[in-house]
């Protein structure tokens, strides 16, 4: 008899082979009933809907959802092609993939010119739908375009044909997918030909109204004088209810004019947030009175911050790491302390902030935002320093941004893929020296760090650092996020990266209320005044 492991391991072999193992998703056709038993026994597969499976490894719950949610379109993709070749996602669903929004629905809507409606739910669970997701597929011949397009595998409609199915709630639910669509438009006789198809003076106006809402005449006029030309009566109508968040040119990244819009739609708000607190937090002092304020709440911070990100580091660790006192060659106790080597990097890091910080202080937002573009890298890679000297990383995890996708474990938002991350980066930073508020300037850039995620690790304490290099440098505290309120600030990032209403308003209010909160005097224990030692600038 062959025992079980090798008789799991023939299994999974036979999964290496299956044409969905690369892409972790498999048709129960692809293997034989056999082996995906054992598989599915044995944690390596899991069912999302009747004959369809994700490839997996045994982990807990949490992991699996993170993995899933990953891998979310591509089964929508290969599940849909599988179908047949007239099907595809409706025009919302379209657009918001094309314009660069990838959050994963709860439901969503496909249509087919062929067979009849059904719904398909789905069994594994994601962030966004913890009893799992579904998708409606009906037949709309009238609907559907002639011609199918391509978002990594998944079939969408065309940008203009989307655009033109559009329906007017859809400009007024999700503006900024709108703007952007409209923006990428290379050519407005795309659109009147698409326009030409669908056959409606309604359909015609409203794009006409919505190209003048953001700003493009010529696009608007071209399409209003082509119809009018051929005697047609033209009902011109706005279908946004906002005022525009882009410049009304076109864009060349729908990635990068989804930052600009977002940065635009919510600055004012920030500035609203800010307001009212702002002449009694902000004042500028000495240097070395800063400073000293900053020292006195170290161990404050880095207690918090680290606790947000999961590490267990207690206070006098954290005082040991400051003063010089943790020796992990001497001590075996501190050898097991892997929590320590985070200590260590968060130490040599917030060295870091203060260094690029204190010749910034006062000093114009562009300015400071040069400063910041051009050393944040080096803040990341004081943080990690000592885990790669330890063995615990690869050296090539300080060379730059990330270079593969990351999925985040309490989140519906999927960072964007690491083939855009530096050009969104500089865009980030580009925005940030266009803008003269510094409170707009810290808020959005703490959100739009995290909101990417560059790194691999230690997106949360960048984010964190980046902030407060900017308070600090414009005349406000430095700014400490208490683990205490983590689910709350969590959840105000939560609703400003899946943008929901008011989501940046929460997250901008959150860091108003802890940026006057007072200092906390005790942390499990630990006096953090009584902490001695220095830390070094």
């Amino acid at each position: 008899m062959i025992p079980p492991n090798k008789l799991l391991a023939q299994s999974l072999e036979e999964l290496q082979k299956t044409p969905g193992a690369k892409e972790c998703i498999i048709k129960s056709s692809d293997i034989s009933r056999n082996h995906r038993e054992r598989l599915e026994n044995a944690g390596f597969l899991r069912e999302i809907m009747r004959g369809w499976y994700f490839v997996t490894q045994p982990k807990d719950e949490a992991s699996i959802k993170v993995f899933w949610a990953g891998n979310f379109w591509t089964f929508v993709g290969r599940y849909l092609r599988d179908i047949g070749e007239d099907i595809c996602l409706s025009s919302e669903w379209s657009l918001r993939l094309l314009t660069g929004e990838t959050t994963i629905p709860e439901h969503m809507v496909v249509l087919s010119k062929t067979g009849g409606t059904r719904t398909v739910t789905l069994k594994l669970p994601t962030n966004t739908a913890p009893q799992g997701n579904s998708f409606l597929i009906y037949k709309d011949e009238k609907n559907a375009p002639d011609k199918i397009a391509n978002w990594k595998g998944v079939p969408v409609m065309g940008i203009e044909d989307a655009i033109v199915r559009a329906p007017v709630n859809l400009f007024r639910s999700s503006p900024t997918t709108m703007e952007i669509a409209l923006s990428l438009v290379k050519d407005p006789n795309t659109l009147i030909r698409a326009l030409d198809k669908v056959g409606s003076a309604r359909n015609a106006g409203r794009i006409v109204g919505a190209y003048r809402h953001i700003g493009n005449r010529e696009f608007s006029d071209r399409i209003y004088k082509y119809f009018k030309a051929l005697g047609q009566i033209i009902p011109v109508s706005d279908p946004f209810d906002r005022p525009p968040t882009l410049t009304g040119g076109r864009v060349s990244s729908p990635y990068v004019a989804r930052l600009e819009s977002l940065w635009g739609k919510h600055r004012s708000t920030i500035e609203a947030v800010f307001a009212p607190i702002t002449d009694n937090v902000r004042h500028f002092e000495t240097w070395d009175k800063v400073s000293a304020k900053i020292l006195d709440r170290f161990v404050e911070d880095a207690y918090n911050s680290l606790s947000i990100e999961g590490f267990s580091v207690p206070p006098d660790l954290i005082a040991k790491v400051r003063d010089g006192k943790w020796n992990p060659d001497a001590s075996s106790e501190d050898k097991e302390l892997e929590a320590a080597l985070a200590a260590k990097g968060y130490r040599e890091a917030f060295n870091a902030v203060l260094a690029t910080t204190k010749p910034l202080y006062g000093k114009p937002q562009s300015q400071i935002a040069e400063a910041l573009w051009k050393e944040h890298q080096n803040w990341h890679q004081a943080l990690f320093g000592r885990s790669v000297l330890a063995g615990l990383l690869q050296q090539d995890k300080l060379l730059g941004y990330r270079t593969h996708p990351v999925y985040l474990r309490t989140s519906a938002h999927v960072p964007p893929s690491d083939e855009v991350v530096p050009e969104l980066m500089e865009k980030v930073f580009d925005l940030m020296k266009q803008e003269p508020n510094p409170a707009v300037q810290a808020v959005m850039g703490h959100f739009l760090f995290g909101h990417i995620h560059p790194y691999i690790d230690g997106n949360g304490r960048l984010a964190r650092f980046l902030m407060n290099s900017v308070l600090v440098s414009s005349g406000y505290p430095w700014t400490v996020v208490h683990q205490t309120n983590r689910t709350r600030y969590l959840s105000a990032l939560e609703a400003a990266s899946t943008d929901k209403e008011g989501g940046v308003g929460l997250f901008a209010e959150f860091l108003a209320q802890e940026m006057v909160s007072p200092p906390q005097k005790e942390i499990s224990g630990q006096t953090a005044t009584n902490v001695g030692g220095a830390v070094e600038l």
